[in-house]
């Protein structure tokens, strides 16, 4: 059975979207819950 990491945990958020080079995953995951219109999307984050 594969464990997964609980994203109500701070430490297991900030692991995933946090980390230098996951910065697609962030991107992805604010214009999920944000529903941004296509032109307002984010396309880059930056840390």
């Amino acid at each position: 059975m594969k464990k997964r990491l609980d994203l109500r945990v701070d430490f297991a958020f900030k692991s995933l979207f946090g980390t230098h080079g996951n910065e697609s995953i962030l991107a992805a995951f604010l214009n999920a819950a944000l529903r941004f219109p296509d032109d307002k999307k984010f396309r880059r984050c930056s840390y």
